[in-house]
């Protein structure tokens, strides 16, 4: 983790993947996530720094739902963000 100049905004570097965040939205988010596939529904709430981590998050723990036996993608995620 480091901090790194770019013209007048700081930028931090976060995690494996070097990913850059802006330095202010540093806030955890609250994901309400519905989840289809399989022919079963899963709602959840997901915190998350921003969409792709909470897509992330739902691969790992619904990954079984949204794909079939074959290996195709059937699923659907619908998510909304609050506060």
């Amino acid at each position: 983790m480091g901090l790194h100049m770019v013209g007048l905004v700081t930028k931090l570097y976060i995690g494996w993947n070097e990913k850059q965040v802006p330095f202010m939205d540093f806030k955890r988010k609250r994901y309400n996530v519905t989840v289809e596939g399989n022919g079963q529904i899963r709602k959840n709430v997901i915190i998350a720094y921003d969409p792709e981590g909470m897509f992330l998050i739902v691969r790992k723990l619904y990954g079984h739902l949204l794909t079939d036996d074959t290996g195709k993608n059937t699923g659907t995620i619908s998510f909304q963000k609050t506060n």
